[in-house]
């Protein structure tokens, strides 16, 4: 019976496992965007202030230098990792509990105190 409820237990980490993996590649291609965009909005401000001192050079009102929404990424949620992170330890928790009383039992059994 322990065997069976260690190899579950050993599924449940793997499922974990990969599901944490798949948040990780979910944060990378997030920064990967937040390059993207930081770049991108750089390149934005440096055309708006040579449009800007054109303006000015003609006597026009310059335009706003403010940086638009679209070049700003929204925040991954992080909770789903933290739940998955809290899960994992639960899991490893039982396993401990569980591999430490079969040893103990096999040592019962084998005779060693």
């Amino acid at each position: 019976a322990g065997g069976g409820a260690l190899a579950q237990g050993l599924t449940h980490v793997m499922d974990c496992i990969d599901e944490q993996q798949w948040e990780l590649s979910k944060l990378s291609r997030h920064q990967r965007e937040v390059g993207r965009n930081q770049q991108q909005s750089q390149q934005w401000l440096a055309d708006r202030r040579a449009l800007n001192a054109q303006r000015r050079a003609n006597g026009e009102e310059p335009l706003s230098e403010e940086i638009p929404a679209e070049f700003t990424a929204q925040e991954p949620n992080n909770v789903e990792g933290l739940l998955l992170a809290n899960q994992m330890h639960g899991y490893c928790e039982a396993l401990q509990s569980l591999a430490a009383q079969s040893i103990v039992k096999s040592c019962i059994l084998s005779g060693r105190t």
